[in-house]
């Protein structure tokens, strides 16, 4: 589907189009990185329902809430971005060899979030902290619906060990 620049800035608003544009491009490079297309693992959980005569549930967070909250991170918080990533080719860590055609362990997730959430707290709540509540919130409504009958759920590894949390406190 070809995109309606026009559309995109009244669904978003012009600080959200800007970052939809910046996270589209990055998206892009990491894909032609790992030589997968963006979007994939969805067209392929989207396949194998069909196939198989299954239902599909969407339980992510509406992206036009997620980024008209990321849009709406403190100046602060912008700024450390930009400058880390102006650093980043200067610093003298050590570096980390990543296969992204693969999922990371789950030790260094953990250590990457913990990061972030200490770095850029509202990046954070964002992207992660606020949809992990919706993605268990909605996979606790599903269990409700299909009692008895096997979810499969296909969610990012960053948000794996917390929503497994929160759906199990909310069984208690």
């Amino acid at each position: 589907q070809k995109r309606s620049f026009t559309k995109e800035i009244q669904f978003f608003g012009i600080k959200g189009f800007l970052l939809t544009l910046v996270l589209g491009y990055v998206e892009k490079k990491l894909g032609e990185k790992v030589k997968i297309k963006p979007g994939t693992e969805m067209l392929t959980a989207i396949k194998l329902a069909r196939e198989n005569k299954k239902d599909i549930a969407l339980i992510d967070q509406n992206i036009k809430l997620t980024i008209h909250n990321l849009s709406r991170i403190p100046f602060k918080e912008k700024a450390k971005v930009f400058f880390d990533i102006l650093r980043a080719p200067f610093m003298q860590k050590k570096k980390v060899q990543i296969d992204l055609t693969k999922v990371p362990k789950e030790e260094f997730i953990e250590n990457i979030l913990d990061a972030v959430k200490i770095r850029y707290p509202s990046i954070y709540k964002a992207l992660i902290g606020d949809r992990n509540k919706i993605l268990a919130k909605n996979l606790n409504k599903l269990k409700k619906e299909k009692e008895g009958k096997k979810i499969l759920a296909i969610i990012g590894a960053g948000h794996k060990k917390e929503v497994e949390r929160l759906i199990k406190d909310e069984h208690k």
